[in-house]
């Protein structure tokens, strides 16, 4: 799921807070993790005196022994005539490799993230065909066992300028029940293991998008079912959760909030035997909360967490309907599991508040809080998962299986926060090397908090901090990221932008920066500008709260332009300010307050010309924080 909503200046946008809360996401931690350290023993081993939790039930004490990658055995005081290395089990509880029913992965490092939290397979809802390809090319070799498998629906099936069609990536779309069979065999075609349907109106978030039609999404569910295929459908209502199933689904993507779950609904969905993937993590940050708090704030997890992490976790989608209840979603959860409907763990990451592996350990204590109890949740984020979407080779302990296992101190089947109380994680019986991990976290980190500090350092030395003069003839800083062209075109939209120095700048100085382009009124909000990233790359949060005012000169066309200013709390929504300019050079000072931000976590400042269709050129030199 992720989100089109904003209100800027009174225009509904939709493409520019979809990328840039794409970008968010795909920002990540790119350091490579080092060569498996065998602090754990890998192949052949054996778990003793162990309690298990085998995806179903639990046995108080056993054996686990692991032969080449796979669960050989499962015993009371099984014999160890082959003097296999053995792992102390006294005071734990040995789970299968959990499984994440929904992410978007778009990279590797998403992958390495989940699998250190004990997430061996992530089931992703969205990505580049050609990215799980090769992924799963790796994974169909014996490669890749620092990070978590992936399976994917690889593009989903939405209808053209319909939900979740302006993520930044060309996508086809589904124009209509005649194009059903054709558009669901490319899918098959490009790899996908599963069908997606996106079937929301966005009339819950206070948006109107188009979507696809009863009878197109009845023939995407019946071709899908002809291939083998299951389908999930994502769904934002109470009315499109009923018209999904009856359409034939075999799962629901989200739980609604916009009313109370009916009984009926309730009772098809255990007719129909389709499941459930709540996503409970985000619901909460549509909500307003930002559901990722809780686990930065734990110090079984903080030191595995990376900036990307620590920045995702700590954001939320700012409540935008008030009809949008968060207990309506807890409650939906609660007459699910009475009447036995099956229900999977799924967190979304990496969308606002969530991040891939850390979440599904948020996402399991908020289905408790809902109603589960803590074997039914483990269930769900294990067994469940790899029966629904057919897994057979993982998702329990059990002979012959893969030996994706998590061992955690503790009993998290009492008490499921104890899920993240990590000894070690094996995927097909090799240790994951978590301590590996962990340095890079650190080391990534250090840069980052080293970085800001020179930057505020800098700024409170100096008073007024330059951020361009553009007298050396470049585009260049004396601090953050260097200038960057950006507008619309990069979700799909028309309009165009550059940026160029041009000669005579303000007050008889030497050069400017030119911004100009031509505003496309495809979007709602159309824009295309230029961007400084204060944090040295690009959406990096930073620190200018020693600063009260933005300031700069500027002239050009009669049409006035608006300087965005994104940042960490107000998650991918803009402040936002427009500025007129005219012939003349013109200094303006604009207040931060004004924007309505303190100069915390400040994740980029845009000069963007728009809203306003047509040509625009302007221009900006002296640009300096006061």
């Amino acid at each position: 799921m992720i989100i089109n909503l904003n209100h800027i200046n009174g225009r509904t946008s939709l493409s520019l807070l979809l990328f840039l809360g794409f970008l968010l996401a795909l920002g990540s931690d790119s350091a490579h993790l080092e060569a498996q350290e065998k602090t754990f023993p890998a192949d052949d081993f054996i778990v003793r005196n162990v309690r298990v939790f085998d995806g179903i039930t639990t046995i108080t004490k056993a054996d686990v022994v692991v032969r080449h990658g796979l669960i050989d055995a499962i015993g009371i005081k099984v014999s160890n005539k082959q003097k296999l290395p053995e792992v102390s089990g006294e005071g734990r509880t040995l789970l299968p490799g959990l499984i994440d029913a929904h992410v978007h992965a778009y990279e590797e490092a998403h992958l390495r993230a989940a699998v250190v939290f004990g997430v061996t397979t992530e089931l992703d809802m969205f990505s580049s065909p050609d990215f799980i390809r090769r992924m799963k090319a790796d994974q169909a070799a014996g490669h890749g066992l620092d990070r978590a498998d992936v399976k994917s629906a690889g593009i989903w099936v939405s209808a053209p300028g319909g939900y979740g069609t302006l993520l930044g990536l060309i996508t086809p779309t589904l124009s209509g029940p005649e194009y059903a069979r054709g558009f669901v065999e490319d899918r098959i075609e490009e790899g996908s293991d599963y069908i997606k349907v996106v079937y929301d109106d966005g009339a819950e978030y206070g948006i109107s998008i188009h979507s696809l039609s009863r009878e197109t999404l009845t023939l995407v569910a019946r071709v899908a079912h002809e291939h083998g295929k299951i389908v999930v459908a994502h769904v934002g209502s109470q009315r499109g959760a009923r018209e999904a199933v009856e359409a034939g689904v075999d799962g629901l993507m989200h739980a609604f909030m916009d009313d109370p779950p009916d009984p009926a609904l309730v009772a098809l969905l255990k007719e129909k035997g389709c499941f459930v993937v709540p996503t409970l993590s985000i619901n909460a940050s549509i909500h307003g909360d930002a559901a990722g708090k809780a686990l930065l704030n734990d110090s079984e997890l903080h030191s595995y967490l990376g900036p990307s992490a620590k920045r995702n976790l700590a954001l939320a989608f700012p409540k935008s309907n008030a009809r949008l209840r968060y207990e309506n979603a807890q409650e939906f959860v609660r007459k699910l599991g009475q009447a036995r409907v099956t229900m999977l763990g799924g967190t979304d990451a990496a969308n606002p508040g969530t991040w891939h592996g850390v979440s599904l350990l948020g996402e399991v204590v908020r289905l408790v809080e809902a109603g589960l109890t803590a074997p039914e949740a483990l269930v769900s984020v294990t067994s469940a998962p790899a029966k629904m979407f057919h897994l057979t080779d993982r998702g329990e302990i059990r002979q012959g299986l893969r030996a994706d296992l998590l061992l955690v101190e503790g009993d998290p089947t009492a008490h499921v926060e104890e899920l993240r109380k990590t000894v070690a994680v094996w995927k097909q019986g090799v240790p994951v090397n978590r301590s590996a991990y962990r340095k890079t976290v650190e080391e990534a980190n250090t840069r980052i908090e080293n970085s800001n500090r020179l930057a505020n350092a800098f700024s409170e030395s100096v008073g007024r901090a330059v951020i361009s003069d553009f007298e050396d003839g470049t585009p260049s800083v004396r601090f953050g990221a260097r200038w960057m062209a950006i507008s619309d075109a990069i979700v799909g939209g028309k309009s165009k932008g550059t940026i160029q120095i041009v000669n005579e700048g303000a007050e008889g100085s030497a050069h400017a920066l030119e911004v100009s382009g031509e505003i496309d009124s495809s979007f709602a909000y159309a824009w295309a500008g230029a961007a400084f990233f204060p944090g040295g790359t690009p959406f990096r949060p930073a620190d200018i709260s020693a600063h009260k005012k933005l300031s700069f000169w500027t002239k050009g066309s009669a049409n006035a332009f608006s300087v965005l200013i994104f940042t960490t709390d107000r998650g991918v929504f803009p402040a936002s300010m427009e500025v007129s300019t005219n012939s003349e050079w013109q200094r303006k000072s604009l207040r931060l307050s004004d924007f309505g931000v303190d100069g915390k976590g400040v994740l980029a400042i845009i000069f963007a010309g728009g809203p306003y269709p047509g040509n625009f050129t302007f221009r900006i030199d002296d640009i300096s924080l006061d």
